[in-house]
């Protein structure tokens, strides 16, 4: 794909970003980063700008961080679970 200019807002801020993305991944992708920020910037009201978008993107670190090990988690798990079946059926190569 090749590289596109879109206009998002996040907290007030009109910018231009460019990405190789689709338009809808785009737009799920801010519209979810504008929720964070709105939701740490009403826990946090006594924090600037700067600090809302930094608190926000530690909370989607975490999310992805605890998401890629659940994934991870299942992978193994259903590489386990096959692991058995394919020793029983995998012929043996004897030295």
């Amino acid at each position: 794909m090749s590289l596109r200019t879109y206009e998002i807002e996040l907290q007030g801020i009109k910018m231009a970003i460019r990405s190789d993305s689709s338009p809808e991944l785009v737009k799920a992708s801010s519209e979810l980063a504008s929720k964070i920020l709105q939701e740490v910037g009403s826990r946090a009201q006594r924090a600037s700008p700067h600090q809302v978008a930094i608190l926000g993107l530690l909370e989607l670190a975490e999310e992805y961080v605890r998401a890629k090990g659940l994934v991870e988690s299942e992978r193994q798990q259903i590489a386990d679970s096959l692991n058995p079946h394919f020793k029983k059926n995998s012929p043996t190569v004897e030295a």
